[in-house]
Parts: C-alpha cells; structure tokens; sequence
C-alpha cells in the first residue's frame, strides 16, 4: 500500500502542473528507494535501460533532420505540388508530420516543422489555423508507427522485458500505427473546415497581417510632444513609458521621416511625434493628471495623519491564501478596513500594481490603516506588527494638488483609477484643511483638493510629465514595418529558459534587440505591461526588430520563430549522410541482427560522423527533462511487480470481461488508457495500466504482447484538451484556438482512432477475436 500510495501522490502532482513532472519522478523515486523498497542500484537501473538509450538518440536523429532542412524541402514540395488544393495540403502536412515524429520525439518534430507549415500556407494562400491543430494531431498519432516515435512505446517495452517476456521491435507497434494514422487524417480532412478558424492573413509569402491578428491596430496611437513638454531631450527609457503606461514606442516621426523601432537610448525632441501601442483609454486617464503639483506633506499634514492613521506589517500565512491569491480576489480593503501600500518580499519591496500580485506564503503586507486598526484580521491567525509611520511618511508619501478645471475634478477615487494607472494608493484626501483619512472608493473628488496619496512619487512625476503629451491625428499600415525593421511571430517551446520569467528580469529588449509588442495567450491578445507578464508554455509573441536579426533569433533555443524557413538545397553529403543514418537504424533494426536501442546508438554515431550534427549541438538538443523522467519512472515496475500492486484489478477484470471477446477487452484498455492520458502523461498511464494488461491477459489466455500494443496505443490518443499533450499546447496560441475547438475536432479523432485500434487488435490477434 505505501508504495501504491506514493504512486498515486506522484500522479496527482503530475496532473496538477505546478511542479516539474521530472521533479515528481526523482523525488518519488528518492522516497521509494528510502524507504526499502528499491535498492540504490535498482533505483538507477531506468537510466541504463535500453529506453533511455533510444530517447537520447532519437534527439540526434531529430537535430540532424533539423540541420539538414529535410523539413523546410518537403513543405516546398507539398505547397507546390498542391497549389490551391487546400484539402490536399491538410492531408499532406499531417502526412509529413507523423512520419517525422516516426524517428523523432513528438515536440521536437511539431517544433521542426511549425515554421515550414507557415511557409506552406503563406505559399497556398491559406490560414496557418487550418494546418496548426492537424499537424499536432498527425505528430501525436505518428508517434505510433515505431517503437521509438514516442516514450510511452518505449516505456510498454520495458515493462514487457521486466515481466520476462520479449519487448516490442521497432516496427511491432506499426500495424497499428498505419491504422492509427489513417483513421486520424480521414477525419481531420472531412471536418477540420467546419470546425477550425480561419487566420486572415495576407497573400504575401513569408508575410501574415501579424498586428491585425493580434489586435493592435485598435491600439495604435500617434502621440505629438508639444514644445514646453519636460520630456523634450530625455530619451525613451529615461520617459518610463513602458513602465508607466504599459505602453511600446514602436516609432518615431521626425521632420516627416519615419523611424521604427527607435532605441531605449533615442532622445526625443520637440514635435516629435511618437508611434504606440497603448490602450486609449489609458492615455486618456494619463492626460487627467495635467497640470497636478507633487510635493511633500508639510508638518500640519504630516501630523494629522500620524493622529489618525497607523503602520502595520502583516505575514502572510497558507491560511490567509485560502481566501484567494491576490489582494483583488482577497478584497482586502472592504473585508479587512486597511489599504495595502507595498508587499515585502525578501530583499524586494514591490510598489506598484499591488492588487494583481500573486501572494506567497512569506510576503509581508505593508498597510496603512486607522489607529483603531484592521477588524477580522485576527480571526485569520495572522500577526500584525506597528511599524513606525513617520519615518515611513518622509519617504513614500506625497501630496498631489488638484488645479483648477482639472479633469479629475467631480471623479471619484475608483473612476480615476490612480492605484491602477499610477500604482499609488490615496490614503488621505486634504479639503479646507481637514483631512479625510482612507476615503472609500465613491469619495468625489473636487478643484483645489489635495490628494495625499502612498506610492512611488517619482512614478507619479512621470506620468505628470507624460500628461504633457497631445494626441496627434492620423497613422498609416506600415507603421510596424519597414525595409530595416520588420515583425516576427515566435512561440515559447518546452525547452526555452523563458518559461515562468518575465521579459523584464530577462533585459529582454536589450539582450535579443527586438521588443514585445503583444502576446497571445488563452485566444486572447494582450499589450500592456508585459515586461511584469510571466511566460508559459506556448505563449505566442509578436516581436519587432531588425529583420536581419530574426534569422539570428530563429536559431535561439529559447524561442521557435514562425515564418522563419529558408529553404537552401540540399547538400549531396547532406542527403547521403541522413540516408545512411536512417538505414542503419531501420535495417538494423528490423533485420534483427542488433537491438532497436543500438540500431539507434549507431544511427546517432553515423550522424554525427557525416557532419550532420555536432556531438555538443546534439548533447544540446536532448530534452533532458524527458531522460530525467522516464529514467526515474521505470523503477518504479519493480516496486510494481513485488507489491503485486494490479494482481486484484486485472483479476476482476478478467472474471468481468471472461466470455465477452477480445473486442471490449481491446476497447476497455484502449479506452482507459486514452482517458488517463487526457490528465496525466502518456508515460504515466502506461506505467498504471501495462501491469494490469499483462495480468488481464494472463487470466484470460490472450497474447500479452498484443494488450500492451493496445495500452501503448491508447497513451498517444489524446486529443480531447489542449493540455493532453505537449504538442497540442505549443500550436494553441500560434492558431488561434479555444479549447471548444480542440475538443470539437479532437472527440470525433478520439472515436476514430480508437475504433482503428480496435480493428487492428482484431485482425492481429491470432484467433482473430
């Protein structure tokens, strides 16, 4: 049981996603070999196993197809030899896919071939959308035609090997593959069109309407710098307009001459007139702070308010957490009477945008709060600590006087969203010499007040300089681009260091020379701030910059650029260096004069030899995070099989099913499988249900290799959510897609696949069911 019990803790928190599927394994890996139940050499043994060995390998087959531009050539081919057959094309790109992920692993070969798709379609004249979603659906299906197409293959294998019985060969699994695999691309081809949405795209090649996909054209503001504006002769960085108003300058007219993508160190000078991507209506609560005067709280301030008011410093606990994870979900203000002004975290002390922050166990609050103090606070358990306010005051407190006829005048405190746009909080409000201290958030605010407010004041004093600005009239198409600048679409693959970093901590602007105008996310495109936006798997960026540079930043691991295929010939040594390493890994293979995992060793050697692949850019390549887990999951079938953990499952199984016919046992594996593999990883799944195959089949007198095949089989049907598999997330953003779509096309491919699997079991098994 207790290995049983860490087994399904590791499930658990594998499907939660918020650690590291790798981590998951070591880790249970670690306890299961602590607590006896595997000895240290046993728990080391996955990494010695022939999976491993064909997992590494395959990753340099992969850079070598990459290398080669095999890939990019055949995408030519298809678009050309199918020109204005639309159909065709989705049937043909699906066909490349899964036969590239035959020899490669499934992410590898979807990032491989995303970018010759967009030059596919940008050939064809159709929307990248269309070819997206199939292509991912082939990739996971091609898994299927070798042993090595996908870990889950590999992984059935050796679990068959463990239970004394013969593991697959590289093409065992292939009957039913090709059946897989027909069954998939059938159904995709009649459907895809009423289900799929169309990308409007321009029929330009290499070229898509990029801003309009994304949304920004309703955001494109020309903003005139008048004169006597204080921003003439400071440059773009020093102005914080991207800090300020989670704006991009993405250009400058000058004297009549446009400039894209001006530098952070651009100075910017009189009747400027600068090109942006911000939202209006944030420009237009900017200009409400025109004409305000910032200063320090003087002595008669700073004592009414020290009378009034309090400091205090509030830990963060799990308890307080289950309330929500940001002071907005939380609604502090109204449910505890305070007003938070900054959260201590370590060493940093975060200011701005407080109510969007993610809370953590650890995060102190700092909150201003009448002297009578915060009410329901306590009943959380949580302690406050009094800090000392006057101190305080001198630092981060600043007076701001309303002008007469100013904007803000008869707006309230919520409508004028200072703690949004300014990332203050107006804890006091000064009128006729009486101070309000923490006005609600309906509090009417009038000329000649002065607004005692908690913040950044030199934040303050760059919006109060950028209020200067004057909206200008008029912009054009070609904004975005020009001859020297151009735009890129680039995706955040598996493998990138970005994932969970914000462009900010990166110094992203300045280590790739290209800013981000927007990121799709979810079907959604946003713009603003999005050096605080934390990058996931499968974001999309719209990126600006030197276009001699986006060939450079194709090449960068960190990032999969779309649109960025050049197709070069192919080199004769190229050709025959590839062939070579595909016949000794084939021919090895299935002539059975050495094992899978060997033909495999020697086929990587081959490639590197031929020059296709540098041993340090192969080592490079190898998704290590992949090793790591399914070198730590195969242990666990020893600590499997010694419990006897599925001996009671696949025996009531077996009395459930006995009578019934290969059929609904076939259907049953396949079914669960598939539906695991929904949740968890492919891996995973087989691990759960190959044992209980192996025992099905055992009561029931049917070939244990043909169940395992099924269960293999059913880990790669998993088309019904975006997050069922890695491939479907990497194409969910650059496509457009909803997860009603996904599910749309993916439930009728579900159903046809597994009805193939179905049929292919019938026909393999030798009773013939």
């Amino acid at each position: 049981m207790l290995v049983l019990s860490i087994l399904l803790l590791t499930t658990l928190l594998i499907m939660s996603g918020k650690i590291a599927p790798e981590l998951v394994a070591l880790v249970a890996l670690t306890v299961v070999t602590l607590l006896g139940e595997l000895s240290p050499q046993e728990a080391f043994s996955g990494f010695a196993s022939p999976t491993v060995v064909m997992i590494v390998g395959s990753f340099f087959i992969a850079a070598a197809l990459k290398r080669s531009g095999v890939a990019e050539q055949l995408g030519i081919m298809v678009a050309r030899r199918f020109e204005g057959r639309e159909r065709s094309i989705v049937v043909s790109v699906m066909v490349v896919g899964a036969l590239t992920s035959a020899v490669m692993n499934n992410v590898s070969a979807v990032a491989l071939l995303l970018p010759s798709v967009v030059t596919v379609a940008a050939y064809a004249n159709i929307s990248p959308s269309l070819l997206y979603l199939p292509l991912s659906f082939a990739v996971v299906l091609g898994g299927t035609l070798t042993l090595m197409g996908t870990p889950p293959n590999l992984i059935a294998s050796d679990l068959l090997i463990a239970q004394g019985q013969p593991g697959f060969g590289l093409f065992s699994i292939t009957p039913l593959g090709i059946l897989m695999v027909v069954a998939g691309i059938t159904t995709v081809a009649m459907l895809y069109r009423r289900i799929l949405p169309r990308r409007e795209d321009v029929p330009e090649l290499d070229r898509r309407d990029l801003p309009s996909f994304y949304r920004l054209r309703d955001h494109l503001c020309l903003i005139r710098v008048p004169a006597h504006s204080r921003l003439c002769g400071k440059s773009l960085e020093e102005t914080h307009f991207g800090e300020a108003l989670g704006a991009e300058v993405i250009g400058i007219v000058r004297d009549g001459k446009r400039r894209l993508a001006p530098p952070p160190h651009e100075r910017i000078r009189a009747e400027d007139q600068l090109v942006v991507v911000a939202d209006a209506e944030e420009i237009d609560t900017l200009f409400q702070l025109r004409g305000v005067m910032i200063s320090h709280p003087d002595v008669q301030v700073t004592e009414l308010l020290t009378t009034q008011l309090s400091l205090l410093s509030l830990e963060v606990t799990q308890k307080f957490l289950q309330l929500g994870s940001s002071l907005r979900t939380i609604r502090f203000k109204e449910r505890f009477g305070g007003t938070v002004v900054a959260i201590e975290r370590g060493p940093r002390l975060l200011r701005h945008y407080l109510g969007s922050h993610e809370l953590y166990p650890g995060d102190r609050l700092l909150i201003v709060a009448r002297k009578s103090g915060l009410h329901a606070v306590e009943l959380m358990g949580a302690e406050l600590k009094p800090q000392e306010l006057g101190e305080w005051m001198l630092q981060r407190v600043s007076v701001v006087k309303l002008p007469e006829g100013s904007r803000l005048a008869g707006s309230t405190i919520s409508s004028a969203r200072l703690g949004e746009l300014a990332g203050v909080a107006v804890i006091g409000v000064l009128r006729g010499g009486v101070v309000t201290v923490l006005p609600g958030p309906q509090e009417v605010m009038a000329s000649s007040d002065a607004l005692v407010i908690a913040g950044d004041p030199e934040r303050l004093g760059w919006l109060s300089m950028l209020s200067e600005l004057e909206i200008a009239v008029g912009t054009t198409q070609s904004d975005f681009e020009s001859p020297a600048v151009g735009l890129a679409e680039a995706i955040v693959p598996p493998q990138s260091k970005l994932i969970d970093k914000t462009l900010a901590e990166i110094d992203f602007r300045e280590k790739y020379d290209f800013q981000a105008l927007a990121v799709w996310r979810g079907g959604k495109s946003y713009f603003q701030r999005l050096g605080r936006m934390r990058l996931a798997l499968g974001d999309a960026l719209l990126l600006q910059g030197p276009r001699s540079k986006i060939p450079v930043l194709a090449k960068n691991r960190d990032f999969l650029v779309l649109g960025s295929a050049r197709p070069q010939p192919l080199a004769a040594g190229a050709i025959w260096g590839l062939l070579c390493a595909l016949f000794v890994l084939i021919g090895g293979s299935a002539s059975g004069l050495v094992p899978a995992h060997f033909a495999m060793l020697m086929a990587a050697l081959v490639a590197v030899l031929f020059g296709l692949v540098s041993m340090e850019d192969g080592v490079r390549e190898v998704d290590w995070r992949i090793v790591l887990f399914v070198g730590a999951l195969l242990p666990f079938q020893l600590a499997i099989m010694r419990n006897g953990l599925f001996d009671g499952i696949g025996f009531q199984l077996a009395q459930s099913l006995d009578g019934h016919g290969l059929w609904l046992v076939v259907l049953l594996l396949t079914g669960l499988t598939s539906g695991l593999a929904q949740i968890i990883e492919g891996s995973v799944a087989v691990l759960l249900m190959t044992p209980v195959a192996i025992q099905l089949a055992g009561e029931l007198g049917i070939d244990a290799r043909l169940l395992v095949l099924t269960v293999a089989c059913g880990a790669s049907v998993a088309f019904l959510s975006p997050t069922s598999h890695r491939c479907h997330i990497l194409v969910m953003s650059a496509g457009g897609y909803t997860w009603r779509d996904v599910f749309r096309l993916g439930l009728p491919v579900s159903i046809a696949v597994i009805c193939a699997v179905l049929l292919g079991a019938m026909v393999l098994s030798p009773s013939g069911g």
